[in-house]
């Protein structure tokens, strides 16, 4: 099974064979969390590995679960290093149901250190061998549809527009004062040369509509290049 596959198969499994994992699975688990994708790479996170396959753990917790394994998570106190820390171990719990292996978040369970490299442990996730099956078919999953879980109803494309219409309305116009504006440098022989420019793009059509330059109250092009009027479309495109 893959990863993607383990999205749609995976359940909780709160019932395990208290037996002892193969140490190439759990050494390529060890492996697997080093490498595991971070939302923030600022903020660290942490896995530990603890064995109960003797049962002589002392689990602690509201919803606990007795299994062979828990791997426990550990980040920062913040909300952004919680979040990290979620993150990072949905892809554990997905890579472990990959793997035919059981696994189910406990809340409010302590199991390991409560530190580990000055992070605090954040939440403890049971694992191991299924006394059933370890995951389920995706047909017998219930979710929620799109139109559900979706905030808002408006087609994606439409959004967009809606957005985006009013600065496109304005490109034309900015781009043809872009044009027209000349550099701070320019001499005074090159003004004529200018005006004429400017003359004939107060012809220039976009479409059917046409872009007309207004050079404001100081004439067509003042020492400062816009006369502070700009270019402006008559109309609206």
């Amino acid at each position: 099974m893959s990863i993607y596959e383990a999205i749609f198969n995976r359940y909780s499994v709160r019932e395990y064979r208290m037996e002892k994992i193969e140490p190439e699975r759990l050494e390529a688990l060890k492996r697997y969390l080093k490498t595991v994708a971070l939302l923030d790479e600022e903020k660290p996170v942490e896995f530990e590995i603890v064995d109960n396959t003797d049962k002589k753990l002392k689990v602690h917790g509201l919803w606990k679960t007795e299994a062979p394994y828990y791997l426990a998570v550990y980040c920062g106190d913040d909300r952004l290093s919680m979040r990290n820390a979620g993150y990072a171990a949905e892809q554990a719990v997905l890579y472990l149901t990959s793997k035919e292996l059981g696994t189910c978040y406990l809340g409010a369970t302590k199991a390991g250190e409560d530190k580990k490299d000055g992070l605090k442990r954040f939440l403890v996730i049971a694992f191991g061998k299924a006394s059933a099956k370890p995951f389920r078919d995706s047909s017998m999953a219930h979710r929620n549809s799109l139109a559900a879980l979706c905030a808002f109803k408006d087609e994606p494309g439409e959004q967009v527009k809606s957005i985006l219409r009013p600065v496109l309305l304005q490109l034309p116009a900015l781009a043809l004062r872009r044009l027209l504006r000349p550099p701070l440098h320019l001499h005074e022989k090159s003004r004529p040369i200018l005006r004429k420019r400017s003359e004939v793009l107060q012809r220039v059509q976009h479409g059917n509509h046409a872009v007309t330059y207004h050079a404001g109250s100081r004439g067509i092009l003042d020492e400062h290049g816009d006369a502070g009027g700009g270019a402006v479309c008559e109309e609206g495109l």
